[in-house]
């Protein structure tokens, strides 16, 4: 087994009773094909890194809202900043590592070593088999393969209807640009 089943079977092990294995499974699915084409055309020297994790503690009640497709609650979190702003990452409570090899084209679990890994950090809530909808926030740190320099953040918005959980908003978030669609 390689690429994302191996890392779907890695974080579905860590899941609690409380927690949607259906949204972790179209996460997965999701976020894999929309970080592919940056993933596959990388031939840079450094490493490229995914760290999938879960996060308990958003950054809530604090009523700001991303506007997309009826609107959904921020994703920030109690990141790893002293900035307790919806500007912070989410902290994760556990994290699965991954890294890509160009050699298989596949994710492999295990964290590569590297001074300055490219890494796309992947922050799923906990708690989802209790709620009908969910936001992931996905950033890459420091930067994207196409863009190293620059951060690059991404929103994906889900909710669950008959039983199924499905993708109904995305939005990039570029660093230092006013976001659309928020409210307060």
């Amino acid at each position: 087994m390689t690429g994302p089943a191996l890392i779907l079977d890695a974080l579905l092990d860590h899941l609690g009773p409380d927690d949607d294995p259906a949204l972790w499974t179209q996460v997965l699915a999701d976020v894999h094909a929309d970080s592919r084409r940056e993933v596959e055309a990388w031939s840079g020297k450094d490493v490229l890194r995914l760290a999938v994790g879960a996060c308990s503690h958003w950054l809530r009640p604090h009523q700001t809202r991303w506007s997309a497709n009826g609107g959904f609650a921020w994703p920030a979190g109690y990141g790893d900043t002293q900035d307790r702003s919806r500007s912070a990452p989410p902290e994760h409570d556990w994290t699965v590592v991954a890294h890509w090899d160009s050699s298989s084209s596949h994710w492999t679990m295990g964290n590569a070593h590297s001074r300055r890994p490219l890494t796309l950090r992947v922050t799923i809530p906990t708690r989802t088999a209790r709620h009908e909808q969910a936001v992931v926030h996905a950033c890459w740190r420091p930067g994207s393969p196409t863009h190293p320099r620059r951060h690059r953040t991404t929103f994906f918005g889900y909710r669950k209807r008959e039983g199924i959980w499905s993708l109904e908003a995305t939005q990039d978030i570029d660093a230092g640009t006013r976001i659309g669609g928020v409210s307060s």
